[in-house]
């Protein structure tokens, strides 16, 4: 009857019901609500036409992609980088980022060489935090930094691409396939 309002992290379930009983499946989304949450994103190279989520607003969206990857909820680069800069709007305290990443190698999808992660309080001059390299991310899933407790008010990641994929893997010589979610700060 109304919008709903999402102001912490939550698990939305959602379904059709006509006369008291379920018509269809029970779709259920969860949200990660943080700093980042809807604010303005700006990517230096757009994602790839046929990977597009719901564009650069997909990376602050709140919602985490689901695996396997069948939702709108990746960005996909073709042997580019991501580099994305989060506008804050205000001044936060910071003392952790992560980014999400999707390893499927047999559809050339491949972790970034390495995420460097910056900060800066007027969008212009950053000053890298910390990096996380590929064999670091937990799980094969997320790059977190842990960072001392830190003032920003812009945020830019820049995750490196794998790069050409090597000789005896699916799509050998090609350029790799980064693919990206949500980019939660706390």
């Amino acid at each position: 009857k109304a919008p709903i309002t999402i102001s912490k992290n939550v698990t939305i379930r959602a379904a059709l019901y006509k006369n008291k009983e379920l018509k269809g499946k029970i779709s259920v989304r969860n949200y990660n609500i943080n700093k980042a949450t809807n604010k303005p994103i700006t990517l230096k190279t757009p994602a790839s036409k046929s990977y597009s989520g719901e564009g650069n607003f997909t990376l602050v969206n709140g919602v985490v992609a689901s695996l396997p990857r069948i939702s709108n909820q990746w960005l996909g680069f073709n042997g580019n980088d991501l580099e994305a800069i989060i506008n804050l709007e205000k001044t936060e305290a910071i003392s952790e980022i992560t980014v999400g990443f999707l390893k499927e190698e047999l559809s050339w999808i491949y972790l970034p060489k390495e995420i460097e992660y910056f900060i800066s309080m007027d969008g212009t001059n950053f000053t890298s935090v910390g990096k996380v390299s590929n064999n670091e991310i937990s799980n094969e899933r997320f790059a977190t930094l842990q960072l001392k407790l830190s003032q920003a008010k812009y945020i830019k990641v820049i995750a490196k691409n794998f790069g050409k994929i090597p000789s005896g893997k699916p799509g050998a010589g090609e350029d790799a396939w980064l693919f990206c979610d949500e980019i939660q700060i706390k």
